[in-house]
């Protein structure tokens, strides 16, 4: 329900990746996902092949990948709808992660 509805063939919906492996059991409202146009996908390990996760650790280990700027804002689950909003409006740049 976080996700933002698209129109079917008019424009696609949002995407949510799930990436870490959930503790408990999910349920997903399948006919909002289908007619609101939204994609869910599983990434374990961001779906790259594993030499692709050496690089990256290197470049880190090396100083040329800097994490912690990837993450331009940190909000709680309460905060996602209005930080959701921020994000459409522009006012959070890059990334967020969402934590609880």
């Amino acid at each position: 329900a976080s996700l933002r509805a698209g129109r079917v063939g008019i424009e696609r919906g949002g995407r949510c990746a799930v990436v870490g492996i959930p503790k408990h059991p999910l349920s997903v409202d399948m006919v909002d996902l289908l007619l609101k146009e939204k994609t869910l996908l599983g990434a374990v390990a961001g779906s790259c092949r594993q030499e692709h996760i050496d690089d990256f650790l290197d470049w880190h280990a090396d100083g040329a990948l800097d994490l912690a700027a990837l993450v331009t804002d940190r909000v709680r689950f309460d905060e996602i709808p209005s930080a959701a909003a921020a994000l459409e409006q522009g006012r959070i740049t890059g990334r967020a992660v969402a934590f609880t």
